[in-house]
């Protein structure tokens, strides 16, 4: 079968007309899209500059999670901190209260709460959990227990490349020695040597029956040498709230680091994706009038072709 036969302003107008309506699908697709470069045919170039931006851009976003949830740690780990302190402040005023008392029996009482309130520091000390991770259980102190082993401390990524910028926030331990046996009182310690802190420890009120036992931390209450025994026992809380004040000041440093970061990575997200957008999005106000001019051009087009047709047509009416 032979090709139709077209004649030159046929044709011309034809390929004016092809051309407007694939103009026309251009301008309708950024309309639809916002944008000016949908993939790399439309240009290269710019697609993957973009591309490039928006991955950076992409990857970060995922860092701003983990950030978020090392503040929430180290913020657990401060108002664990600030609970212990109100709790030794309660054991500095037991033992204050003994040096006072001149009854043995009523001391021992005093020894007793002591203890309790031992108890519930190394409780809440333990409890100061948040996603897995305990500042409060260091790693300069052994842990026995395989649930808080290598849980006290916290790696906090920056940059969108594993390990390119980080902060490491260390921990410290607060806990009971274990050194008694059966269900003895322990005395309560901290440490953290990666934070510069030196062991501290509390001692315990013991129940025994008269002169202390070999072990440097019990004190004996009801003793003849109380009140020596509570000014040491004051000292050392004193030095363990101290060494708290300490631990409480780092994490508080790193908290302010990870903040920083935080609201450098938001903006810089926002700047990665506004370059992105420089480079792909189009100028809605441009396309519009573009698809009006098009629209125009293609019903023109239509004209024309109609026109150019007119001379075939009289011939057609000739032979007719």
């Amino acid at each position: 079968m032979s090709e139709v036969t077209l004649s030159a302003g046929i044709r011309s107008n034809l390929i004016s007309l092809q051309n407007t309506n694939k103009l026309l699908s251009q301008t309708q697709t950024r309309l639809a899209t916002g944008k000016k470069v949908n993939s790399a045919i439309d240009n290269p170039n710019n697609y993957f500059k973009a591309a490039s931006l928006t991955d950076r851009a992409t990857g970060l976003n995922g860092r701003l999670d983990a950030m978020g949830q090392a503040i929430s740690t180290i913020k657990s780990a401060d108002q664990a901190i600030t609970s212990i302190r109100t709790l030794t402040a309660q054991m500095k005023a037991v033992a204050e209260d003994a040096k006072g008392e001149n009854d043995a029996a009523a001391r021992e009482n005093l020894g007793t709460q002591f203890n309790e309130l031992l108890k519930q520091v190394d409780q809440l000390a333990k409890d100061a959990v948040y996603a897995g991770v305990n500042f409060l259980q260091g790693s300069t102190v052994e842990n026995t227990d395989p649930a808080l082993k290598g849980n006290q401390e916290l790696t906090v990524q920056f940059n969108e490349k594993l390990d390119k910028s980080t902060l490491n926030v260390q921990g410290f331990s607060v806990g009971r020695a274990d050194y008694g046996e059966g269900d003895a009182p322990t005395a309560l310690s901290l440490s953290g040597s990666e934070l510069g802190l030196t062991n501290v420890t509390i001692g315990v009120h013991s129940d025994g029956t008269g002169a202390k036992t070999s072990t440097a931390n019990e004190v004996f209450f009801g003793g003849d040498s109380y009140k020596a025994d509570m000014d040491t026992l004051i000292t050392n809380i004193e030095n363990f709230e101290a060494q708290l004040s300490t631990a409480s000041k780092s994490l508080a440093n790193n908290l302010s680091v990870i903040t920083t970061r935080q609201d450098f990575t938001q903006k810089q997200v926002n700047i990665l994706n506004e370059g992105a957008d420089k480079l792909t999005l189009a100028d809605l106000n441009e396309e519009g009038a573009n698809l009006l001019a098009l629209n125009t051009a293609q019903q023109l087009g239509i004209g024309a072709l109609s026109l150019a047709s007119q001379a075939n047509q009289q011939v057609l009416q000739l032979v007719g």
